[in-house]
């Protein structure tokens, strides 16, 4: 778990650095695990948007920079396959000795790097760190469903801090989670990967299905936005797949808010990403290493925004 990382003042400088201060701050959330099934009935990987009763809807580039605070203009998510041990050993100081089709353990990586020594030297610091970035992202916007591993392909892309904090993290956590809903929306596949808090609190903020009341706690509204789902579940917890399936066929306007960031704080929106939503409506395609996928608001601009 996230939470059971001790990080340093210097640590923490250099996560905010690769651009994940916001992503850092989420905690785990309970997964409604019958809503999102629901939903991934609805989706349709042609269009990369939900087929509902009120039309199509997606999740957006907006709703990923303001949701999870994480850049949505940048470089894209890509760069060169290096061998996955000289990696390791270039960037954590250690290989894994199970280091498997180019995945490490999650609880590796959790058991070798949670607490960096007191008097650890800029090195380890940074093989810290590096660590606590790759268990981060493995466990949230890029989650396999393996579940407890990690493709060490990204680890490169966090050599250098500075330059990781120039990719657009945000459109490639959007294009895996395309992705994981176009294939778990064939009956073939049973389980899903990607970003599953995205997707949930993205139910929860635009349509009245399941979704919990707001946190009403002063930090609730605080950036990112997700932290207003923070510590809550869903408020038909006991509802099944069946449950969901009908509330959403019986889906009216009514029941759909369109605009669910209108009573958001914006003062609370760093600079960064305040300036990069004017492509939340952009026609474009998404990258994360292999997966390419379209970015079609147009498709629901009418209704959505």
């Amino acid at each position: 778990m996230l939470d059971q990382w001790k990080l340093m003042p210097k640590q923490i400088e250099l996560v905010e650095n690769a651009g994940f201060g916001y992503l850092r701050l989420i905690p785990a959330m309970s997964l409604d695990n019958a809503l999102i099934a629901a939903l991934v009935e609805r989706w349709r990987r042609e269009t990369n948007t939900f087929h509902l009763t009120v039309g199509e809807m997606t999740i957006t580039l907006e709703d990923v920079a303001l949701l999870l605070g994480l850049a949505i203009d940048g470089d894209p998510v890509i760069g060169p396959i290096s061998t996955p041990g000289s990696v390791c050993e270039k960037l954590l100081g250690r290989v894994p000795e199970d280091l498997n089709r180019g995945m490490v353990k999650l609880t590796w990586l959790k058991e070798f790097f949670s607490e960096c020594p007191e008097d650890a030297s800029l090195e380890e610091i940074e093989c810290c760190t590096h660590a606590y970035l790759l268990y981060l992202v493995g466990s949230t916007i890029f989650s396999t469903t393996i579940g407890n591993k990690v493709p060490v392909i990204y680890l490169s892309l966090f050599e250098d801090f500075d330059k990781a904090g120039k990719f657009a993290w945000g459109a490639a956590a959007l294009a895996f989670l395309y992705r994981a809903l176009g294939n778990a929306s064939l009956k073939s596949q049973s389980t899903i990967s990607g970003c599953l808090t995205l997707l949930q609190c993205w139910s929860y903020s635009r349509l009245n299905v399941g979704h919990p009341k707001f946190n009403q706690e002063p930090e609730s509204n605080c950036f990112p936005f997700v932290l207003r789902w923070k510590g809550k579940s869903s408020s038909r917890a006991k509802c099944n797949v069946v449950t969901y399936r009908k509330a959403l066929d019986c889906l009216d306007p009514c029941n759909v808010q369109w605009l669910p960031y209108r009573d958001m704080d914006y003062t609370a929106i760093p600079e960064d990403i305040r300036a990069s939503l004017m492509l939340r409506a952009s026609r474009t395609m998404l990258l994360c290493f292999d997966k390419a996928e379209r970015h079609l608001p147009d498709r629901c601009l009418i209704i959505m925004f």
